[in-house]
């Protein structure tokens, strides 16, 4: 695993696997090693699902580091936020080659969610489990005072 800023690295596979008997509706993409796919900067306007590789889910800190707070690798939906809500000061970067299935934001309406209500509760499940992992991890870094983040730093 790449060095990180983060505490343990949280790594969340398999979660979506459902959306792949959907993948023939859309469009397969690679990216190579080490190349950012989508963040607060990158004009992408639908949601990726993870056929192979591993992502990572970072953001820059105040004093300009990387801080990475998720690696997500085979069966995971990533960028599922941005597609929902713009704004958020982060990037999901491909730690290894990475191939995906393209799920265009135009795809996501009632109707498809009508024929698929068991896709829509399972992008609901992952978001929901996706946010409590990083809440886990924001109330663990502002909890701690300086020297038990010293000593936690010190342990990894």
């Amino acid at each position: 695993m790449p060095h990180s800023e983060a505490f343990l690295p949280i790594i969340m596979t398999g979660m979506n696997e459902p959306w792949e008997a959907v993948g023939h509706l859309d469009t397969r993409e690679r990216f190579p090693k080490h190349n950012v796919v989508a963040g607060s900067d990158a004009d992408v306007d639908g949601v990726y699902y993870q056929a192979s590789g591993l992502v990572r889910l970072s953001c820059i800190t105040r004093t300009g580091k990387e801080y990475a707070m998720m690696y997500m690798g085979e069966g995971m939906l990533f960028n599922e936020n941005d597609v929902f809500h713009k704004g958020l000061n982060h990037f999901l970067t491909s730690i290894e080659p990475l191939e995906t299935i393209f799920f265009p934001r135009a795809m996501f309406t009632e109707e498809f969610f009508g024929a698929h209500p068991d896709l829509a509760m399972n992008l609901i499940s992952s978001l929901s489990q996706k946010s409590r992992v990083l809440y886990a991890l924001l109330g663990s870094t502002r909890s701690l005072d300086s020297f038990a983040q010293v000593c936690r730093a010190l342990y990894r």
